[in-house]
Order: C-alpha cells, then structure tokens, then sequence
C-alpha cells in the first residue's frame, strides 16, 4: 500500500485482508517407479511462504491440518530420491511421488562424512554459514547457495569472525558422500555449487578445490578449482 503522509495530520489507512484458503490433507510418499510407501522419513514441504518438517509412518503417510493451498516442493531424507512436487487445493489426500536420483542441500544429514590429513583447522562442518571478509570480499559466505531450500551448506570451517581463524591449515579436509548406485542409469550426471576463496596469509597462498570420484576401486578428478572468488558457482554438468 502507498501512504501519503502530511506533516502534522493523522493518516488512516484502511486495509483488507483476505484469508488464504487452507486444507487439511493426508499425504503419501511413493516412489515413482514402483508405487512403494517411502516408510519412516522425515519429509519437508516447502515454498516461498514457508516450510513443514513431517515424518512419514509406516504406510508413507503423513497428516497435516491448515495448510495454504498452493505448489509445493517435496523432499525426503531418504538417500537416492529427487525432490518432487505436490499441489494442494482441496482436502483430502495427496500422492506424492520421489523420482528415483541423489540429490542432497543439506537441509537434513544424509550422512556424508568428514575426514582430514594433518589439517589443524577448517574441518567440514554442516551449518549455517558465519560471513568473513578480508579488504571488503567475502571469504566465508555470510549465506547459503539461493538454489536450494534452506540455510544450511557444508563449509570447511564455521568459526571464527576473522578470515583465517577456522580456514584449512596444515594439510587437507575431506567430504565424502554416501555411496550412489548408478548402474542403473545410462548417462549419470552430477551437479553442485561450490565456493572456493583462495587467500590471505603470507607469500602466495597455493590451496585448491577438487572432486573425485571414486568406483570399484578407480579414482578420478573430475573438478579441480585453484581460481579464487567471493561467489557461489555451478559446477556444470559432469557426465559419469
């Protein structure tokens, strides 16, 4: 609404509000494929207007009461789904169905794992980022990547207000993800955002970002990053 104020006079402003229309709905968690109930696991709707952490029962059903009708993005902590869609305009009960795939943002603990070499800090941690700079550009982000559903991210090191104090020293840190099955799929692709800031210290600092891939005991680079940046960026695709 746009108020035009006088000095020294009283404005009124009368304003309407209208009520979203809200359902009550019983919802069911299904894998896409096979039609089975994704039993037991935490599920989270969201949307711009919000977000409702659920449990899935034994059926893959969940209850909720007073939800905004509107679309909705679906996603399961269950290892080895996509997020999926659900659209709620009318009581009753609502199908969800999770395309088979890996994706995580972080949101729930999947149970990716943290290792190091000689490293004394900038250990992986899953939290919400705390911002630092150095002559005005971000080191640490002070946010998490927009692209996804919440403000959780892994970072390597969360603790310090100055730049260096829990950035990587003394060797490597190490994420590794669960183990994905692709033997099912013709062209695997993978895709991630990545921060990478290179800098500080004495001399010239000689750090970098690199993913590997490893299967059957083979393991490959498929992403080495030395250039440093105050950014989030896209990986692109990378064919498996």
């Amino acid at each position: 609404f746009n108020v035009t104020f006088v000095p020294g006079e009283v404005v009124e402003l009368n304003v309407t509000l209208a009520a979203p229309s809200a359902f009550s709905i019983t919802g069911t968690v299904v894998d896409a494929t096979t039609q089975t109930p994704i039993a037991n696991a935490p599920v989270v709707l969201a949307n711009v207007n919000g977000q409702y952490n659920l449990q899935t029962d034994a059926s893959g059903q969940f209850e909720l009461d007073c939800i905004p009708g509107g679309d909705y993005q679906a996603i399961t902590n269950a290892w080895g789904y996509l997020p999926g869609a659900a659209t709620i305009n009318a009581n009753g009960n609502v199908k969800i169905e999770l395309q088979k795939g890996y994706y995580d943002d972080f949101g729930f603990n999947l149970g990716w794992t943290s290792s190091f070499s000689n490293a004394s800090s900038g250990l992986w941690v899953r939290e919400e980022p705390n911002g630092t700079t150095s002559q005005g550009n971000f080191v640490n982000p002070d946010f998490d990547v927009p692209t996804d559903g919440n403000e959780d991210c892994y970072m390597t090191g969360n603790g310090g207000d100055q730049a260096g104090s829990d950035d990587v020293d003394g060797g490597s840190v190490t994420l590794t993800c669960p183990p994905m099955n692709l033997a099912g799929y013709q062209d695997a692709v993978l895709t991630f955002w990545y921060w990478f800031y290179n800098g500080g210290g004495q001399g010239n600092p000689n750090d970098q970002f690199e993913v590997h891939v490893t299967s059957n005991g083979q393991t490959v680079t498929v992403l080495t990053e030395t250039q440093s940046e105050s950014d989030w960026r896209f990986s692109g695709e990378i064919h498996l």
